[in-house]
C-alpha cells in the first residue's frame, strides 16, 4: 500500500480545454480514491507551479479527504503578498480529516 507520496519534480496545472473551468476541478470533487482517504501518510510537492486558487483548491482536497494523512510538505512560487497571505490562512485553519496532521508550507 502506497503510504508517501512525492513529486519530485514538482505538480504543475495546465489548462487543457478552453470550456472547462480548471479552477475548480477539485473543489467540485465530492469523493476521493481509497489510497488517500485510508493508506497515505505523507505527500511532498516540490514544487507547484500554479495560480494561487489551483494550490488552495487542491491543498484543501488533500486535507478534507486524508484521513490519515500525517504530513503535508507544499513548496510553491507566490507572486504577491496577497497570495501568500491566502496561503498561510489556510495552513493556519488546520485540518479537517486528520487531527494528527502537520502542514508544511516553503516558498520558492
Amino acid at each position: 500500500m502506497l503510504e508517501n507520496l512525492v513529486f519530485p519534480g514538482g505538480l504543475s496545472l495546465h489548462k487543457l480545454n478552453f470550456y472547462y473551468d480548471h479552477t475548480s476541478f477539485w473543489s467540485d470533487l465530492e469523493t476521493s480514491s481509497s489510497c488517500l482517504s485510508s493508506h497515505l501518510k505523507t505527500i511532498t510537492i516540490a514544487s507547484f507551479h500554479g495560480k494561487v486558487d489551483e494550490v488552495l483548491n487542491i491543498t484543501k482536497y488533500l486535507l478534507r479527504y486524508g484521513k490519515v494523512l500525517t504530513k503535508l510538505i507544499l513548496c510553491c512560487k507566490l507572486k504577491s503578498k496577497k497570495e501568500y497571505t491566502e496561503i498561510k490562512e489556510l495552513f493556519m485553519i488546520g485540518r479537517l480529516a486528520s487531527k494528527e496532521c502537520s502542514l508544511d508550507l516553503m516558498i520558492e
